[in-house]
């Protein structure tokens, strides 16, 4: 489908990852079609973006969780993944060192080095890595000793794909 065929007004679009469609987006901007963006915008595009405040997000689940009595959190979320995500990260250190509670790098349970593999393959390949990929997460919270009470993810997608992960292995 070509959307330039449907004389648009305006798009709105959630880009799923990084650079890609910067070819199609481009045509948009110079065609002059309005383009908002939700939740992340591409580089170099500076079009409207309608997103939320995600390192106050993060930061306000965490101290909830605190809150509560929680202080063994462990995360899933990348500091190299998108804006939003290095945002969540963000809010996930900071609400832990407000409330002196020493990071522990082994309560990051990504893979940097998986994670960047995932970008590299197509739509259907991404399915089968997103299953192989929780199971390396689950394996990893597994051989802690000191195992987290909680497990923070990223978004909504994350938790899940965890969840439904850790169902299907117990």
């Amino acid at each position: 489908v070509n959307l330039l065929n449907y004389n648009l007004d305006a798009i709105i679009i959630w880009p799923c990852s990084g650079m890609n469609n910067i070819d199609i987006l481009s045509i948009f901007v110079i065609k002059n079609i309005p383009v908002v963006f939700l939740d992340r915008r591409p580089q170099g595009f500076n079009d409207i973006l309608v997103t939320t405040n995600n390192f106050k997000a993060m930061k306000d689940l965490l101290n909830k969780i605190i809150a509560e009595g929680y202080t063994k959190i462990a995360t899933t979320i990348l500091p190299e993944q998108s804006l939003p995500e290095q945002n969540r990260f963000n809010g996930y250190i900071t609400a832990l060192l407000e409330n002196n509670i020493p990071l522990k790098g082994e309560y990051i349970l990504g893979s940097s080095d998986l994670f960047r593999k995932y970008y590299k393959k197509t739509s259907k390949q991404r399915l089968d890595f997103l299953i192989d990929y929780n199971d390396f997460l689950i394996d990893k919270y597994l051989k802690l000793t000191d195992k987290p009470e909680v497990i923070c993810c990223p978004n909504d997608n994350d938790a899940l794909n965890l969840l439904y992960r850790f169902k299907n292995r117990f």
